[in-house]
């Protein structure tokens, strides 16, 4: 009897730990600047680098970023402050200056087209 009650009692257990842990996958559209192909390229490969990360999809005419990841693992902020990182201001943070002057010259979006809501810098 006691044997069975161990057995249940570390079956559920395991049961809860499983659970709990299991991918919470999110699919959120961000607004992240950019102009071309290239920012296209460099933007998802950014995200690319998380953990976590299953797609990420950035669309140049709407200047969005479609990200699906596991929310257990990454977040949308952890996303937005890579791609801030590399050079392209977003909903959420403005790009440094340094990272943002090293971006190809075809690169070099209009930073006043989304920066007020940029009010974190990286």
């Amino acid at each position: 009897m006691k044997n069975n009650i161990i057995r249940l009692s570390l079956a559920a257990a395991i049961f809860l730990i499983s659970t709990a842990t299991k991918a919470q996958v999110i699919t959120q559209i961000l607004q992240v600047n950019g102009d071309c192909g290239m920012c296209k390229k460099r933007i998802e490969t950014a995200c690319y680098g998380l953990k976590g990360l299953k797609n990420a999809d950035w669309n140049d005419e709407k200047r969005t970023l479609t990200v699906s990841f596991d929310s257990t693992k990454t977040s949308a902020e952890a996303i937005l402050q890579r791609v801030a990182a590399v050079g392209y201001d977003n909903e959420k943070y403005k790009a440094d200056d340094k990272a943002y002057k090293k971006l190809p010259s075809c690169c070099q979006y209009d930073r006043s087209r989304l920066t007020t809501a940029a009010v974190k810098s990286n």
